[in-house]
């Protein structure tokens, strides 16, 4: 306020000592830091864009993806594959090998196929560019009838295997997930997740965005199986529950070799594109900081470009502050493109100069400063 009864005396003064009305006055100069507070959830917003990456399957009986209460921002993803019925199936598949009270198995017969598009990651590589999760665990459980003990399974993931004719009398058929969102969310440690079997399903998550899942349940060769276990209602359940919290380790793209990069959705910074664009007229240079309670992108630099074109803005980051700085050349082409001026915005890494990014479950934004060099004409409408 103090600066514009300033401008407003100056005016006073030049018309006192001139006797003549200027025709217009030009201001140049800084502005005092304008700051303002933001409670913005960033790692809400990071969330979002999670769990609209990963989708389920009509191919999953069950899909869901749960937040945890880790101090590092951490996702459970709990799939039921199936839960089928068997007795008809076995009634079916082994009636060559009934022998009395037996069926006595001749060879490997197959009793289910799952083919299974398990999770959609193209969205998530679409925003998390150039990375590989680090950290990620995931436990198998399948639980059933007695009959169960009896079965083996095998898990393809892209042909790779992760289990390879397992004896399912090694599986507890007792012993199922228990899965429950509001108990699970309160979980902190992989360790909470108890029973099951661990598997190694990091290809599932690291993969080239769109993993296919194939699951075979048989009954190996030699197996004898009594008739009195193939009774009506008999069960086999298969659950796959997988740890990922967000650690990020840069790994580059094809493309990128050693550059991985973090991409905002398009709106997410919409309105600080807008603004620029608002006073571009008016302002030859500006410097936007969005303080942070927790930056862990501080080894980055953020990026702001205007698609489909050469137009890009490269800043720095710091340990508290995503940093939006607007040269005046800058200026100058956001005018060109007027209201087309749409802006993405991305943090990128060099994979040499960074190992790995954690982020942590409170990332929130506290406040946006400005800070403006003015370049502007006041037209006092004479002649």
């Amino acid at each position: 306020m103090k600066k514009v009864y300033s401008f407003l005396l100056l005016v006073s003064v030049l018309f006192v000592f001139s006797c003549t009305l200027p025709k217009e006055i030009e201001v140049r100069g800084s502005t005092s830091t304008l700051k303002f507070g933001a409670a913005f959830d960033f790692g809400q917003m990071l969330t979002d864009m999670i769990t609209e990456s990963f989708s389920g399957n009509d191919d999953v009986d069950e899909f869901e993806i749960i937040e945890c209460n880790a101090d590092t921002r951490t996702y459970i993803i709990y799939m039921k594959l199936f839960e089928e019925e068997l007795q008809s199936i076995i009634d079916d598949k082994l009636a060559g090998y009934l022998s009395g009270s037996y069926y006595n198995v001749g060879s490997d017969v197959t009793l289910l196929e799952k083919n299974i598009d398990a999770i959609n990651l193209e969205g998530l590589n679409d925003v998390i560019n150039g990375f590989e999760f680090t950290g990620i665990k995931s436990k198998l459980f399948v639980s059933g009838s007695d009959i169960v003990e009896h079965l083996a399974m095998n898990i393809d993931i892209d042909n790779e295997s992760i289990i390879d004719e397992a004896p399912l009398s090694g599986f507890d058929k007792d012993e199922e997930s228990g899965f429950n969102q509001d108990v699970w969310k309160d979980y902190k440690y992989f360790s909470e997740l108890s029973g099951g079997h661990e598997v190694d399903i990091d290809i599932l998550i690291n993969g080239d965005g769109n993993a296919a899942l194939d699951i075979d349940v048989f009954v190996k060769s030699g197996e004898i199986i009594p008739v009195g276990l193939v009774t009506t209602g008999i069960m086999i359940k298969a659950e796959l529950v997988i740890w990922i919290p967000m650690e990020l380790k840069p790994v580059g793209t094809e493309d990128n070799p050693d550059e991985a990069e973090l991409k905002f959705p398009k709106d997410a910074f919409e309105d600080i594109g807008g603004f620029i664009e608002s006073v571009s007229e008016y302002v030859e240079s500006m410097t936007i900081t969005v303080g942070m309670n927790n930056n862990p992108f501080e080894e980055g630099y953020l990026v702001m470009s205007q698609p489909d074109t050469s137009f890009k803005i490269t800043n720095p980051l710091n340990d508290k502050s995503l940093i939006f700085k607007v040269s005046p050349s800058d200026m100058k082409q956001i005018i060109n493109y007027g209201s087309n001026f749409k802006p993405v915005v991305s943090i990128k890494f060099d994979k040499n100069n960074t190992s790995k990014i954690t982020i942590p479950k409170d990332v929130d934004t506290t406040h946006v400063s400005l800070n403006a060099k003015l370049s502007y004409t006041i037209d006092l409408g004479g002649e």
